[in-house]
């Protein structure tokens, strides 16, 4: 139904106007086939990127130092984010950490699923890896993948340390707003949601699995907009010259003004959070095993069981390994 962009000269898919973790995620074999790729007029990448909010009013009121020396020196790591944001957590009177609108309890981190997918990201855990002829295979089961899901698993089954709000009336955006979790996990379109805040904000990147892992990776949405032509286009050349020219002008005037003005100097309260930001978007990982529908359904699954508080997951990858061959090779 969609063409093989490579087929299409015109589209100069190796400049910086295109995202490139995103095609190099998701093109194939040899010829580096690439059937969609996403382009910055469309900005949703970004925006759906995810990332740590914390609230450094309530930090520093704990007597704790923010933790953006810790983001430079390689050292903000999943131990360091659930070791600090266990400061946090208080019952404030309460007398569960059952979550309640008129409560008073402080939670540790609020959030929702997704939170899972992206640390995971975060501590360099890819489902999809690539063999020596650039053909995609299954390469969950790793000692860093299990090592991340044991902590991940504890993590989430922590009374207080954990959150998960996603409703109307118990929303995590909401609840970290009103100053009742230290921190928060979401995209950043979240920071033009907290202009409100009376308590001052900051951002960090996701936390690494340990301080050998060399670099941050930031999660991108597998689910943002993204490009493709069909094949029943009957002037790719056009088409192309098109596409790739309003790419390349949405590069060079839009995403400038979105990303220092709109999300930098209006949404985010200082430089340090602005350098955060920039390593953030220096550090994008696009999962192309879930948009094009290998994984979907066994990450699904495999972050259920982690967020109920159980890393058991061995056996959930071994049953649908044939199912996600089967769908790579379809």
């Amino acid at each position: 139904m969609v063409m093989n962009l490579r087929d299409i000269p015109e589209m100069r898919l190796s400049e910086k106007w295109w995202n490139q973790s995103l095609i190099s995620s998701a093109e194939i074999g040899k010829e580096k086939a690439i059937y969609f790729a996403h382009n910055y007029f469309s900005l949703s990448s970004f925006d759906n990127v995810w990332t740590i909010f914390f609230n450094e009013t309530m930090l520093s009121s704990l007597g704790q130092s923010m933790p953006y020396d810790s983001v430079r020196n390689g050292k903000w790591t999943m131990d360091k984010f659930f070791t600090t944001l266990k400061l946090g957590t208080n019952l404030n009177g309460d007398e569960s950490f059952t979550y309640s609108q008129d409560g008073k309890a402080v939670y540790g981190c609020a959030s929702f699923w997704r939170l899972c997918t992206s640390m995971l990201t975060g501590a360099g855990v890819n489902a999809i890896s690539r063999d020596k002829d650039d053909m995609p295979y299954l390469s969950l089961e790793s000692d860093r993948f299990y090592k991340a899901a044991a902590k991940l698993a504890a993590f989430f089954k922590t009374g207080g340390d954990y959150l998960e709000a996603n409703e109307t009336e118990k929303n995590y955006q909401k609840i970290f707003m009103a100053g009742r979790a230290l921190f928060l996990g979401g995209g950043i379109m979240s920071s033009s949601l907290f202009r409100e805040m009376e308590d001052d904000f900051g951002i960090l990147p996701l936390p690494k699995l340990d301080e050998d892992q060399e670099n941050y990776y930031a999660w991108m949405n597998y689910d943002v907009n993204t490009m493709c032509i069909p094949v029943t286009n009957s002037d790719t050349r056009r088409t192309g010259i098109i596409i790739d020219a309003l790419s390349y002008l949405s590069w060079r005037d839009v995403l400038p003004n979105y990303y220092d003005i709109r999300v930098s100097q209006k949404s985010l309260r200082n430089d340090d959070s602005i350098e955060m930001l920039k390593l953030i978007h220096s550090s994008l990982v696009y999962d192309a095993g879930n948009a094009y529908g290998w994984t979907l359904d066994l990450m699904n699954q495999v972050r259920s069981k982690i967020v109920s508080g159980s890393p058991d997951v061995a056996s959930i990858i071994a049953s649908n390994r044939s199912i996600v061959e089967e769908n790579i090779q379809k």
